[in-house]
């Protein structure tokens, strides 16, 4: 096999060998092997001569390397477009094998190479789909999250507005809890302690001033009113239990000032 001088030894690989090798044939034996008219494919036109004087190995090598680089034999092809192959021709093309390109031959693989890569493009196919499905799936799941977060989101807001309403009505209604743990066997003892703070005057400037004020006199010696005194109105609540402390107050220390008397001791 006769080898161009302008190629380099570095790319002097099968698909480029047999560029150089048609090429060369299609100008010196045109009968022996040729490009076709268009280009796009190669003719073997003689397969005696083109492996006596151009092949350094058997013809059938030559074929079974075609093969592994993927070039595809195309006679009945051809013959169902209608062309006429001539006895003995073979027509071989690849779709990186085309005249006056000889740079594409850099594209041609073989077969082993080729079918690792469509391995790895079938796997890269595969693995780009799962990834998709994961994706809509972690984004319908991003989805049902968000509306989680807002539905608890409202559900606080709720629960912090009843919880207002709560505050509010105990407050306006002076309900009270206290804890008794003063229980003698060590139980706490729950009570519940409610005052009616809205019906009980808060001081003295609550009381309605118009009416008229009452003198209620008040005896040393007894601790209740006077049968004599006219009759009041109704006191507050507050001012009842004033009086009434004031007025024990007063019937103790009577009591207590004649007890001195009698015994000689005093101040």
């Amino acid at each position: 096999m006769q080898v161009r001088p302008e190629a380099s030894k570095d790319r002097m690989t099968f698909p480029y060998e047999t560029y150089d090798l048609i090429d060369q044939c299609n100008e010196e034996a045109p009968l022996v092997a040729a490009w076709s008219g268009d280009g796009l494919h190669f003719i073997l036109k003689d397969k005696a001569v083109f492996e006596k004087d151009f092949l350094t190995t058997k013809y059938e090598s030559f074929i079974k390397q075609l093969n592994n680089y993927g070039f595809t034999k195309i006679n009945s092809k051809l013959e169902e477009l209608g062309r006429t192959i001539p006895k003995g021709e073979e027509h071989f093309e690849h779709v990186n094998f085309r005249r006056g390109q000889r740079d594409m031959c850099k594209d041609v693989k073989r077969a082993k190479i080729l079918l690792k890569k469509i391995a790895e493009e079938i796997y890269y196919s595969r693995e780009n789909k799962r990834l998709k499905s994961d994706n809509s799936r972690l984004i319908v799941e991003n989805s049902c999250q968000a509306d989680e977060i807002k539905r608890l989101a409202e559900e606080l807001k709720q629960m912090k507005e009843t919880n207002r309403n709560t505050n509010a009505a105990c407050e306006h209604q002076g309900v009270s809890h206290a804890i008794d743990s003063r229980s003698g066997n060590g139980d706490g003892m729950t009570s519940q302690v409610m005052i009616d703070t809205m019906a009980v005057p808060r001081n003295v400037a609550n009381y309605d001033s118009s009416f008229p004020a009452t003198v209620i006199p008040i005896s040393s010696s007894s601790s209740t009113m006077s049968s004599s005194s006219p009759p009041s109105l109704p006191m507050p609540r507050v001012f009842t239990l004033a009086l009434e402390n004031l007025i024990a107050g007063n019937s103790t220390r009577g009591e207590n000032v004649s007890k001195m008397g009698s015994d000689g001791t005093g101040n």
